[in-house]
């Protein structure tokens, strides 16, 4: 009932052009509040909650918080790297200081804010660990 009367009070009480109706302006706040949700948490905490959840935080490459506009320009570059068939998510997989395009656009990287890195090689490492190893698997099982 009440989007309904919003929807009404938008539509009548305004003389709007033809291309500025109801579905228009939804999308348009939707996008506001998408785009917004991102750049809000990014500016204000240099997270978002996933990315506090995971121990990750979002800090220009050299070292300052994200500013409003630096924001804004990862997120056009989320764009980018998704319509590029997602090439510039995978880029993060082949680049040695894990940007995807979209940070390299904005100036961004994303840092672990906890002391858990991982270890890039532990699975090359551990199979290594185990051709050497005479035994192999048995010799690395630990018993207690």
């Amino acid at each position: 009932a009440t989007i309904n009367l919003i929807k009404n009070q938008f539509t009548y009480s305004y003389n709007l052009p033809d291309w500025l109706n109801w579905n228009t302006f939804s999308i348009l706040i939707t996008i506001i509040y998408i785009i917004g949700y991102y750049v809000f948490f990014w500016y204000f905490t240099g997270q978002t909650p996933g990315k506090a959840l995971l121990g990750l935080r979002l800090i220009t490459t050299d070292g300052r918080r994200v500013s409003l506009l630096r924001g804004i320009l990862r997120y056009l570059g989320y764009s980018f790297s998704a319509i590029s068939l997602f090439l510039g998510f995978f880029w993060i997989l082949i680049d040695d200081r894990r940007q995807g395009w979209h940070d390299k656009i904005a100036g961004t990287l994303v840092i672990y804010t906890w002391e858990a890195h991982h270890e890039e090689r532990f699975l090359s490492d551990r199979i290594n660990e185990l051709m050497e190893s005479d035994d192999g698997y048995e010799a690395k099982v630990d018993t207690n």
